[in-house]
């Protein structure tokens, strides 16, 4: 019988899993079949980290290339790709690849969920904001319309309930008396109300300064003070608070119909 012949590996000897010692003597072919757990994998394992072999005389392993083709070998360089059968993506750097590629689209699928619930939130609470907004204009159109009618020459710009709305926004809330709002109103909007022109400049004034009449009286000071006929009269019949009120109410105030708009606001505001 013909002696077979010897290959590049004299001898393994298996010193893992649940081998001791055990020696193999590897011919050019060798055909190692069995069971899991029978050492196949083991022997696999030993000759890629050459790991307790024995060479030939005068070789080593540096004169070899090496090749598993072993599990460990199919899982790092095959891959099936995405759900198609029989697709496979061969190499250990495709095989990388294509994990980044899968783990990238994981994550997408993450931030497409997120995307999706937060444009559905943002929905509802634009939903909420309107139907809000809607009842708040609702509210203030049906609770005024009394006021709005019994004060119609005020509406103008403010006919609609959104404009009236929005007016109603940038008015800070005060109470005030109805019949007063109304003594206002006819004031205001009196078409029988004469018109009077602005007071003119007086232009050079050295006329006037060179004038002997009333001289004393231009060059006193128009401020105020308590030491003055008016004042005396002021305080003989106890209107100073009434006085010092309209001061703080209307001495800053120049548009009259202007400030009755705000007090039918504020009224309406006070009232919702």
């Amino acid at each position: 019988m013909e002696q077979k012949l010897i290959s590049g590996i004299k001898k393994i000897t298996l010193n893992s899993a649940t081998f001791k010692k055990v020696e193999i003597a590897p011919t050019q072919i060798n055909i190692f079949y069995g069971n899991n757990g029978t050492g196949k994998s083991t022997i696999a394992r030993a000759i890629k980290s050459n790991n307790e072999l024995e060479w030939k005389a005068g070789k080593s392993n540096i004169d070899y290339s090496i090749m598993t083709y072993d599990k460990e070998f199919i899982e790092a360089n095959f891959q099936n790709y995405g759900n198609l059968r029989g697709v496979f993506t061969l190499g250990e750097a495709n095989v990388t690849v294509q994990n980044l590629i899968e783990e990238k689209f994981r994550q997408k699928n993450i931030v497409d969920k997120n995307l999706s619930e937060a444009i559905n939130a943002s929905e509802l609470k634009q939903s909420e904001r309107n139907t809000l907004i809607n009842n708040f204009q609702n509210k203030c159109w049906n609770r005024t319309k009394e006021i709005r009618n019994t004060f119609i020459e005020t509406q103008a710009g403010f006919k609609r309930k959104i404009q009236f709305a929005e007016q109603v926004l940038t008015v800070e809330p005060i109470e005030h008396s109805l019949t007063g709002l109304k003594n206002f109103y006819e004031i205001a909007y009196d078409k029988n109300a004469r018109l009077y022109p602005l007071l003119k400049q007086a232009g050079k004034v050295k006329k006037l300064a060179a004038a002997s009449y009333g001289l004393t009286v231009l060059k006193k000071p128009v401020i105020s003070s308590s030491d003055t006929p008016f004042m005396d009269f002021i305080n003989s019949i106890n209107a100073a608070n009434w006085v010092r009120q309209g001061q703080r109410s209307f001495l800053t105030k120049c548009n009259f119909t202007g400030i009755l708009i705000k007090l039918i606001v504020s009224f309406t505001i006070y009232n919702l």
